[in-house]
């Protein structure tokens, strides 16, 4: 019954355009079944094919990207990291579903880029997110950054002044932030600087 519901939703959303994730968070949080930019060898979505290579995986709760990725290790989880059998075809449904994963989270952690929204995962005072950064300029490992405070329990941010701040990047991830052009309109997700002279956003 799910695979004709499925099949008949991806039939009706030809329209829909799905962006690739750029962060290693966008990535971690991709579905691993029905997804569009997750394909097996014949070019179809996994799970949706009529083929069984995600049966065992969904039944044991993994059917997230994170659900397969080892931090720690930096690389794809076993079958004994999953609390999966070493029977054959377990071994062959997880090489189909990783080699079908077109990103390496590892590697999305360090690409900064020029519109980012960064914060220091491990700051040595204070709460992670105290305090984020849009980088507009980004070389050799440090990146030149409007900077923003939290301000209130509910996540608000607002620029400390219009003054460029040079910063190293080694401890910074991406993060995401969201605007308002006035309180009670609809969020979108920042990509530009905030403009001199105008009214400022709600972050």
């Amino acid at each position: 019954m799910w695979k004709s519901i499925v099949g008949t939703w991806l039939n009706v959303r030809p329209s829909l355009i799905k962006s690739d994730p750029t962060t290693a968070n966008e990535i971690l949080r991709q579905p691993l079944f029905g997804n569009p930019s997750i394909l097996s060898a014949n070019g179809t979505p996994l799970g949706v094919s009529g083929r069984s290579e995600g049966c065992a995986f969904a039944h044991s709760g993994c059917s997230w990207v994170k659900d397969l990725w080892s931090p720690e290790n930096k690389d794809w989880r076993g079958l004994s990291e999953l609390g999966m059998s070493h029977h054959a075809l377990n071994k062959t449904c997880r090489d189909i579903i990783t080699a079908s994963i077109p990103w390496c989270p590892d590697e999305h952690d360090s690409h900064i880029q020029v519109g980012d929204w960064i914060g220091n995962l491990t700051p040595g005072i204070g709460n992670p997110l105290d305090w984020v950064y849009h980088v507009l300029a980004h070389t050799h490992g440090k990146a030149e950054a409007l900077e923003f405070q939290k301000l209130m329990l509910d996540g608000r941010i607002q620029a400390t002044s219009q003054q460029v701040h040079t910063i190293p990047t080694a401890n910074y991830r991406t993060v995401r932030v969201l605007h308002q052009e006035k309180p009670g309109a609809t969020l979108k997700v920042a990509r530009d600087p905030p403009t001199p002279g105008k009214k400022p956003l709600l972050y």
